[in-house]
């Protein structure tokens, strides 16, 4: 069985730590890639969800005689808000039943 020469050891030593490294780099430039896009979808999905939530807000008000533009329509959308914002924080409220 032929021996390895000093300088072939070193090769492979250094093709060893050149892969491990090109590795982790590409591993870091993934994360921060998906990191990245994820902000995007959820600024989306933000964005999104917060029209679907005035549209039915104004759907809401419209239907019980107030349209947006008028003057208790503010007051009606706030009273919608108030009681998304209510209900969202009652959900996130662990309960303690015992």
């Amino acid at each position: 069985m032929p021996d390895i020469t000093a300088s072939e050891q070193s090769n492979i030593v250094t093709w060893k730590v050149i892969s491990i490294g090109t590795a982790l780099v590409v591993a870091v430039f993934l994360v921060l890639w998906f990191a990245r896009t994820a902000a995007g979808e959820r600024a989306l999905l933000l964005r999104q969800r917060l029209d679907e939530m005035t549209t039915e807000s104004r759907s809401v008000c419209a239907k019980w005689g107030m349209p947006p533009g008028s003057a208790k329509f503010a007051g009606c959308a706030a009273d919608i808000e108030t009681i998304r914002a209510n209900h969202e924080r009652r959900i996130a409220d662990p309960i303690d039943l015992l």
